[in-house]
């Protein structure tokens, strides 16, 4: 039994409740019946994301800034 996620919220259904619901039902965070697909296809994407990392490396995305939240010398 593969549950169905969404992928805003990370909130999950079984397949049978999920397709119990109708074609304009939302999730409680607002996201569309068509924004839920099965769970293990998140974590086949990120296993796919972070293969393409060598260890020690940062993603392109991540933003670097001045606060210092990540220095703990300050």
């Amino acid at each position: 039994m593969e549950l169905m996620r969404c992928k805003y919220c990370s909130y999950e259904l079984i397949p049978e409740d999920f397709e119990k619901k109708e074609v304009g039902w939302k999730c409680s965070c607002g996201a569309a019946k068509e924004d839920f697909k099965p769970a293990k296809d998140f974590l086949d994407e990120a296993i796919d994301i972070l293969s393409g990392y060598k260890e020690g490396t940062t993603s392109p995305e991540v933003i670097e800034h001045s606060c210092g939240c990540a220095d703990p010398e300050q």
